[in-house]
């Protein structure tokens, strides 16, 4: 999946989800400038979300 660099959070977000995917390549033009996760859209949005599979790998 591909996101222009310019695309907005509730927009990338609507994609992740019409998608089914977790992951988007930003790009400007044709070139690649970054990657973001529809982790990263949601604490765009909602500030930091807690992974229980972090805890449970420290433990």
């Amino acid at each position: 999946m591909t996101v222009a660099g310019d695309t907005s959070v509730a927009d990338a977000i609507d994609l992740f989800q019409a998608q089914n995917q977790e992951l988007a390549l930003v790009l400007d033009g044709q070139d690649v400038i970054g990657l973001v996760t529809a982790t990263d859209a949601f604490e765009a949005v909602l500030g930091e979300l807690e992974d229980p599979m972090d805890r449970e790998m420290a433990a």
